[in-house]
């Protein structure tokens, strides 16, 4: 039996997350705030916010978790206390938009969703929008679509090939969608990672991912 789980924003603070079980068939669907013990200067905690010990529970079955939130990194502790495999993937907190610092959900990806799950789910948008290319011809697109399709197709691969790969990651690949967000979101970083403005700026403008990747 599989556990998976889904946070998603479209805001910097509302995000949405999705609980499904595969051997009940049923499904939980809440809204909250994705909070980090910070946020608050008073020290009291914030009831309608969704923390990391929020999850916990859920860590009782496998569970793969996609946050992307201003605060997604306050999960980075997050670990599989028993035993179960556990993998989290973060979005930046922090994206850079030419000279200026910017928060994910302005500048570069502002009225189109935000860069992550633009990575996630359409990857070759995503690349045109960090190189700032917005126009194509349809030839040129289907040619770099070829293109991003067999770099996926060897970014899996090498995921097989890797000894050092985390067996989580592993338990999680025979199921389609998620070994897409698994390779997507390794394509993310790389490009990301060797963006110049991204390298200026260091982690917090890069995804995270528990347990860490090679």
């Amino acid at each position: 039996p599989r556990t998976t789980s889904t946070i998603t924003s479209s805001t910097t603070t509302t995000t949405t997350s999705s609980v499904s079980s595969s051997n009940d068939a049923s499904t939980t669907t809440s809204s909250s705030s994705i909070s980090s013990n910070n946020n608050n200067s008073k020290g009291s905690a914030i009831t309608d916010a969704l923390y990391a010990a929020d999850i916990v529970p859920l860590l009782r079955r496998p569970l793969f978790l996609i946050i992307d939130s201003d605060s997604s990194h306050s999960f980075k502790n997050l670990t599989a206390v028993f035993g179960q495999a556990l993998v989290v993937l973060m979005s930046p907190t922090l994206f850079i938009d030419g000279p200026k610092e910017t928060k994910p959900t302005e500048g570069l990806n502002q009225g189109r969703g935000r860069l992550f799950t633009l990575f996630l789910t359409s990857p070759l948008s995503a690349f045109c929008a960090v190189v700032n290319i917005s126009r194509m011809r349809s030839s040129q697109h289907a040619d770099l679509s070829l293109s991003l399709d067999a770099l996926l197709e060897s970014i899996f691969k090498l995921l097989l090939t890797v000894s050092s790969v985390d067996g989580a990651y592993l338990s999680f690949v025979a199921d389609d969608v998620l070994r897409m967000f698994i390779v997507r979101f390794i394509f993310a970083h790389a490009v990301l990672r060797t963006h110049k403005l991204t390298q200026l700026k260091g982690p917090l403008s890069l995804p995270l991912c528990r347990p860490d990747l090679p």
